[in-house]
């Protein structure tokens, strides 16, 4: 991390994203009041470990994570350049055409069903057309189903699955890397692998992963021959290719308004490059609004370890190849529990991994798969605390040992689990006690369960028409065109309620811009 990057606390976000090369034709309506801090760089496993237990996403320092990969690129003719091994030649032609996303699908007040932007290209080259007017995003995944004919997966026989090559940190937490990875016993699942090939200026809008899973991605090496007006991170003499904003899930609301899009089938979310300051929540900033984790990802630099369930959206700076591996772990099975419980808001259910859907519903394979191996890990982290060379080595067990205590209390949820067997609860009360006896408190020690019930009372208490603000204010709640505007603070919902009215007649008169400026002066 660059110096004067790391002893900021925070930055704001539209110098940040300009200063990486975003083009100003997306920044230049960004409010000033959104600020970002750089995600940190970790180099060693115990870094990476702290992150991680923090839920924060992080650059991964060992070259090790991504060096397969990238000696499979350098091996090609194309002198180590992804957009050549990927463009360049024989791979270039896919067999069947595939879809890619055009500038702008899962904007503010786009339509989900909607194909205007969905565009099917026959060649990787097609996406990184220069003569295209939108930029393309095709993400291909690697799935078993999918190489056998099916309409999305890329063809394991065309396209080499590099991101089976990532090497993943924390095994014992995140799972084995290699053949051995995914296994019964892992305490990681392997859910994805995809490969994405980006235009420069495609935007991913708002959104969750698809189970509650880490993502490991890498952007791939490229020649300077690819690169347009490059912009470097620190001393890496790497260019950035990627720019990854992240949100924590306490600010989801802010973010994403779901029954607003349930009712509309349109997105409803934060346009972040087009909200005015005054559009904003009135109040302090550091109290109202969040700080965003911002991520440069760079063309055979850094690996990226993202956190499940963190909002997040992604600005592609350059034409770039990025892959990436996506796991479920057993010991953030919480996890998985909130993104099922957020899916079910949503009018449209998404399609479950397998893991989900088999063995987590199976109350046989619940006891093999997961609960035996949580116990076994439990055991030797029982015995590593007590062998710890210090107090900080200690806590980092403790904090290991309450997300097993977490992970174990999920699996007894019926209402999204399978119905425990009696042997489950019986291994399951066992371990409990053994952690009772050493002072293991998870909501003492971790911060994920410590604001876990707040969490879902909070999700089930989102509202449409009313933006509630940690108990301390309400906020009329409006939307213009799918991007979110919010009124004065009041003390009550049923004044907030009275203001939502004023705002949604005057949006129905073309007067809201006028209507919210008066409200806002008078209160």
């Amino acid at each position: 991390m660059a110096d004067a990057e790391r002893g900021q606390d925070h930055r704001c976000l539209r110098d940040l994203l300009e200063q990486w090369g975003v083009q100003e034709t997306l920044t230049e309506g960004m409010s000033r009041r959104w600020r970002a801090r750089v995600v940190p760089l970790a180099r060693t496993e115990d870094e990476v470990l702290d992150h991680v237990l923090n839920g924060v996403p992080v650059l991964l320092g060992d070259p090790r994570h991504a060096s397969k990969p990238f000696e499979a690129i350098g091996r090609g003719s194309d002198k180590g350049c992804a957009l050549e091994y990927f463009c360049g030649g024989e791979m270039d032609a896919l067999s069947r055409p595939k879809i890619a996303f055009l500038g702008g699908w899962g904007a503010p007040g786009s339509d989900f069903s909607s194909e205007e932007y969905l565009s099917l290209v026959a060649n990787f080259s097609d996406v990184v057309d220069p003569k295209n007017e939108n930029p393309k995003n095709l993400q291909m995944f690697h799935r078993p189903s999918e190489d056998e004919g099916g309409e999305d997966g890329a063809q394991a026989r065309e396209v080499p699955v590099l991101p089976r090559e990532l090497d993943w940190p924390l095994r014992d937490l995140l799972g084995s890397s290699g053949e051995v990875a995914g296994g019964p016993t892992d305490a990681g699942v392997v859910v994805d692998n995809a490969t994405r090939v980006s235009q420069r200026g495609a935007v991913t809008w708002w959104h969750l992963d698809d189970g509650g899973e880490f993502v490991l991605q890498v952007g791939l090496p490229l020649s300077k021959s690819r690169q347009r007006d490059p912009r470097f991170w620190g001393e890496s003499g790497r260019p950035i290719v990627k720019i990854f904003i992240f949100a924590e899930k306490r600010h989801y609301k802010l973010i994403a308004q779901d029954l607003v899009t349930n009712k509309t089938s349109r997105a409803a979310c934060l346009d972040l490059f087009n909200t005015p300051s005054e559009y904003l929540p009135e109040g302090d900033d550091d109290d109202v609004l969040p700080v965003f984790w911002v991520a440069p990802l760079l063309a055979g630099g850094y690996p990226l370890l993202s956190p499940p369930n963190a909002p997040h959206m992604v600005v592609t700076a350059q034409d770039c190849v990025m892959i990436e591996q996506r796991r479920i772990s057993k010991l953030f099975l919480d996890e998985v529990e909130y993104f099922l419980r957020r899916a079910k808001i949503w009018n449209t259910t998404p399609i479950f991994y397998d893991f989900i859907e088999t063995e987590l519903r199976d109350p046989n394979l619940v006891l093999s798969n997961v609960v035996e191996p949580l116990v076994a890990l439990g055991t030797k982290a029982l015995k590593s605390l007590q062998e710890a060379g210090g107090e900080a080595e200690a806590k980092l067990w403790r904090r290991v040992l309450a997300r097993i205590d977490s992970s174990l209390k999920t699996l007894l949820l019926e209402e999204l689990f399978a119905a425990a067997l009696e042997a489950t609860r019986v291994r399951i009360r066992e371990f409990q006690r053994e952690l009772q006896a050493r002072g293991i408190q998870a909501e003492a020690l971790d911060s994920r369960e410590a604001e876990r019930a707040a969490l879902i009372s909070d999700m089930a208490e989102e509202d449409e028409k009313v933006y509630r603000h940690g108990g301390k204010a309400f906020y009329a709640l409006v939307h213009e065109r799918g991007s979110p505007r919010w009124g004065v603070p009041r003390q009550t919902r049923e004044e907030a309620v009275k203001d939502r009215k004023k705002l949604k007649r005057a949006a129905m008169e073309r007067k809201l811009h006028t209507t919210l400026m008066q409200m806002k002066a008078e209160a």
